[in-house]
């Protein structure tokens, strides 16, 4: 097992296992808004669109929840190796299921929807958003002509002036934001970025 393996996969006991998975699968375990806990345990009953109907852990009350695509991860406070190009490649043209979550999927998916479907497509992010730009970049190397061959570059220097003027020293973050940051990446016909732009927003 290489480094990247024990972060992406975890244990292999559980997640190699074929009937652990479609144990997990059939039961669609799920966490849901909860007023007084925060978040509760439950499972997928129902799914009517863009809504599902979840049954409470504990209760066994059946509450409706908004469901789409997430991947949620916690900062380790320290770099890992799954973001090098192996791992960009290890997910191209994969289908969710295929795969362990991942950034990097999250970008692959809404990539090949923008061409498939021809609609934009939004990722909202706070750490990752130097993955994403970076996945973009490698998604389309060997079939697009950057901006200058340094549109990457320029979206990632930008970065550290904008947080000169809006970050903050907190508890446990030594440069934390306090505002968000929309960046439009623009693509032509074909898949190409062909143009960028950074707003502020959502001030702290």
């Amino acid at each position: 097992m290489t480094d990247s393996d024990k972060f992406l996969y975890g244990d292999r006991n559980t997640t190699g296992n074929p009937m652990a998975q479609a144990d997990w699968a059939t039961k669609k375990l799920v966490w849901v808004p909860s007023e007084k806990l925060g978040f509760e345990a439950g499972s997928l009953k129902e799914e009517q669109g863009e809504e599902c109907v979840v049954e409470l852990t504990d209760s066994g009350k059946k509450v409706k929840t908004y469901s789409g695509l997430f991947c949620v991860v916690v900062n380790p406070y320290k770099n890992l190796p799954i973001y090098s190009e192996d791992i960009v490649n290890m997910y191209k043209g994969k289908k969710r299921h295929e795969m362990p979550p991942h950034i990097y999927a999250i970008t692959d998916t809404a990539y090949r929807s923008m061409m498939q479907d021809r609609e934009d497509q939004s990722i909202l992010c706070t750490f990752y958003k130097k993955c994403l730009i970076n996945n973009f970049s490698m998604i389309l190397q060997g079939n697009a002509v950057l901006s200058h061959g340094e549109l990457e570059k320029q979206l990632l220097q930008a970065n550290p002036i904008l947080e000169a003027f809006g970050n903050a020293k907190t508890v446990k973050n030594d440069n934390s934001s306090r505002f968000g940051k929309f960046i439009r990446i623009n693509f032509d016909v074909n898949g190409y970025i062909v143009g960028a732009n950074i707003e502020t927003c959502i001030l702290l």
